[in-house]
């Protein structure tokens, strides 16, 4: 069976992780990154990946589901009466043609929605003309009279890593968003002159950059001053200043390595600072 994995970038690493875990559980998974070559039209591709799939699995939170591109996705599915299973990662308004059709809870825990996703592959579709739901067995370890639940991979996350004993994210709870940041912008040539790439990952009471080969950056939220949204005619970044623990202050400019996601980027960030930090800092 061929899953097609409908998702908003802001949620590109669960949906990374998403494709890994149903790979080893022995499904082929289209995955836009990872299987449009590059320089390739991207639009034929996606529509080749659609033809070709045999399920829709829908990341649903409140940036895909204000996403033109994964409705485009989902509703030519529907068009061609195939099979599409929601995944619920983050609280959001459902999209009235999706409301009434099977949704597996990953909002609880990674772990228990993998297995009650694998359930529901291995299950009947839904009726996609009545929005009937295939029912999902419970999934139960400790009766020996129940029968035992489908056996599902799921990879040990790595004990050695400090942020998985942090606690959860204020937003995003499963995955980190992608991002790039500097310490300044030249008005002629953006962020500069040092840019990294990485993932911003916000905690109940820090702050963490994530770069690619580099350790990470970690403000404590208590620590942050402003937060700040720049507008201009060409770019839209994100000012933020911040104290280290030797009371000097820095500043950061955030942005987002994909010109048309970057005002998305920079609210979205903004508003999770804002409600991390519970203070204004504009």
């Amino acid at each position: 069976m061929q899953l097609f994995i409908s998702y908003s970038r802001f949620d590109k690493v669960l949906a990374q992780r998403l494709a890994d875990d149903l790979g080893q559980n022995g499904y082929t998974i289209w995955l836009d990154v990872r299987n449009i070559p590059h320089g390739a039209n991207w639009d034929n591709e996606v529509q080749r990946g659609l033809d070709t799939c045999d399920v829709m699995v829908v990341l649903l939170s409140p940036t895909s589901s204000a996403s033109q591109n994964v409705a485009d996705e989902w509703s030519y599915f529907i068009e061609r009466g195939k099979r599409i299973l929601p995944i619920m990662v983050q609280m959001c308004d459902v999209p009235f043609r999706l409301s009434r059709r099977q949704r597996v809870d990953f909002i609880q825990g990674y772990d228990q929605g993998l297995i009650e996703l694998l359930h529901a592959l291995k299950e009947p579709p839904e009726d996609v003309i009545t929005g009937t739901p295939a029912q999902v067995p419970a999934v139960t370890f400790n009766s020996p009279s129940e029968p035992a639940p489908v056996p599902v991979k799921i990879p040990r996350k790595p004990s050695a890593s400090a942020l998985d004993n942090q606690p959860t994210l204020i937003i995003h709870p499963e995955s980190p968003m992608s991002i790039v940041w500097a310490d300044r912008y030249r008005w002629w040539g953006g962020l500069g002159p040092v840019v990294v790439t990485g993932d911003s990952l916000i905690r109940s009471d820090e702050w963490r950059l994530i770069g690619i080969r580099r350790l990470p950056l970690v403000i404590s939220l208590d620590n942050i001053l402003t937060s700040r949204i720049v507008r201009s005619a060409w770019d839209t970044y994100l000012m933020v200043t911040f104290r280290d623990n030797t009371d000097q202050s820095h500043q950061l400019i955030i942005s987002d390595p994909d010109r048309k996601a970057r005002a998305v980027t920079v609210k979205t960030l903004h508003k999770t600072l804002t409600q991390a930090t519970a203070r204004a800092l504009n």
